[in-house]
């Protein structure tokens, strides 16, 4: 309700009303309150009640702001002065920038050496990811490989003793094997044979030397020999004939029977010879089977020494597998690493390229210099308190309401608020009604705001709040 409306209603009350005998005593029952001027309650001619009640009260600022830099250096300029007005975005003052200047070519600097580092150990990865991977695609090591020939190799070589084994077995099995017995009684007779041709042999040497010596004693007379040559002649012939007797003892031996014993010899040493070979094959047989033993012994341990080459290829090939993995994750990890650096080294930049729009300390209100801590030249930190600035174009009227009366006041109802210092009386607002009392006083906060524009009224000023309920 505005100030005319105000007058107008006690105008029509003054006229038109007629005053409770009870009003006495209601203001008798609010002079217990400190801050309680008048109380008046009343009833117009249409019957309905309504009370006005005048409360002490103290302005003070709309709006105080504490005014700081968000960055420390040194203070350059300082543009007002302790009590001047200023505008909301005015420069206040400034900050010296030489050495945020610095800063940033410094974190340039910083950040282009980071980035070349970067690349380098991004190159440096990719090369170790390379040389895994190269590892990996190998088909198997030399010595899986050469350990495979070697087995390939003893394999034929021991088809090679089987197949020569497989003839021998024929061959042994297509011949017929004589007893001990037999090959003894064998060499046996042909020792006889020896010995009967030798004696035949012999007989026929001595039968011609006797011929000779006949013949030479009978041809005297063609080639006449002495006594004594021929003492030695028959004397020789004497002993010719003993021998020859003791050969022809074992019974009478004739070229025929010779013929025949060179037959049987032969026949004889034919299977003797055939004897040697069936020997010869046992044995040879006998030591295929020894090399094919020994081929399927080399065979049995090449493979284990491929078993184990291959199972160690495996491991290392896994082994591989999982750092080959492993260097993939650390060079994302790492790759991410460093973007993360980059974007910290670039967001540094960007803070200090901030702070360096910062250095100019501004008015965030209208209001007047209460607080003035800046000294020209001087160091600052960030967030340490430059300036006070106080707001009063608006003022808050602060007034305690008595707990009897507070319900019959509403949020943004209007009221008016006296200076007596000023003689000045001005509408006002209610904005704010606490929930909570004072216990000890009965009372209840209230905040009244008015405009201030031409800033006559001071803050701190006492003054005098007048609320006119709604009738009933």
């Amino acid at each position: 309700m505005g100030l005319k409306k105000m007058k107008y209603l006690g105008l029509a009350v003054l006229f038109g009303s007629v005053v409770l005998s009870g009003c006495g005593a209601s203001n008798l029952a609010f002079k217990q309150y400190e801050d309680v001027v008048e109380y008046k309650s009343r009833v117009s001619a249409e019957g309905k009640t309504t009370q006005e009640i005048t409360l002490k009260g103290v302005s003070e600022p709309y709006q105080e702001v504490m005014v700081s830099s968000s960055v420390g250096g040194y203070l350059k300029e300082v543009l007002v002065e302790l009590g001047s007005y200023v505008e909301k975005d005015q420069q206040l003052a400034t900050l010296d920038d030489s050495d945020l200047k610095y800063q940033i070519e410094q974190a340039r600097t910083l950040l282009n050496l980071n980035q070349a580092e970067a690349e380098i150990a991004a190159m440096e990865q990719q090369i170790a990811l390379n040389e895994m991977k190269v590892n990996l695609s190998l088909d198997g090591t030399p010595d899986i490989k050469e350990q495979n020939n070697t087995i390939t190799d003893l394999k034929r070589e021991l088809n090679l003793a089987r197949q020569l084994l497989k003839q021998n077995q024929s061959l042994l099995k297509s011949k017929v094997a004589m007893s001990q017995k037999e090959i003894d009684n064998i060499r046996t007779r042909i020792k006889e044979i020896d010995e009967t041709n030798n004696r035949n042999n012999e007989i026929k040497g001595i039968q011609n030397r006797l011929n000779t010596i006949a013949r030479d004693t009978a041809n005297q007379n063609d080639q006449p020999i002495d006594d004594s040559a021929k003492q030695e002649l028959l004397k020789e012939k004497d002993q010719l004939e003993k021998r020859l007797v003791q050969l022809e003892k074992p019974g009478k031996i004739t070229y025929l029977i010779e013929v025949d014993l060179a037959k049987e010899k032969k026949v004889l040493e034919a299977k003797l010879k055939e004897q040697e070979e069936i020997d010869t094959l046992k044995k040879s047989i006998e030591e295929i089977n020894q090399e094919i033993l020994m081929i399927e012994r080399d065979v049995a341990k090449a493979n284990e020494i491929l078993d184990t080459r291959v199972s160690q290829q495996t491991k290392q090939r896994a082994a591989l597998s999982e750092t080959s993995n492993l260097q993939t994750k650390s060079n994302a990890i790492a790759t991410s690493r460093t973007a993360f650096e980059l974007q910290r080294a670039e967001a540094e930049i960007k803070l200090l390229e901030l702070h360096l729009n910062h250095l100019t300390v501004t008015a965030p209100a209208n209001g007047y210099i209460t607080t003035h801590n800046a000294i020209m030249g001087g160091a600052t930190a960030a967030n340490e308190l430059l300036f006070s600035i106080t707001n009063i174009d608006k003022l808050y009227v602060n007034i305690n309401v008595p707990e009897a009366f507070i319900n019959n006041i509403k949020q943004d109802q209007e009221v008016a608020v006296s200076f007596p210092t000023l003689g000045k009386t001005v509408e006002g607002k209610v904005t704010f009604i606490s929930v909570m009392g004072n216990p000890n006083s009965q009372t209840f906060p209230v905040m009244v705001l008015i405009d201030n524009k031409e800033h006559e009224i001071k803050g701190g000023m006492a003054a005098q709040v007048t609320i006119v309920s709604k009738g009933k």
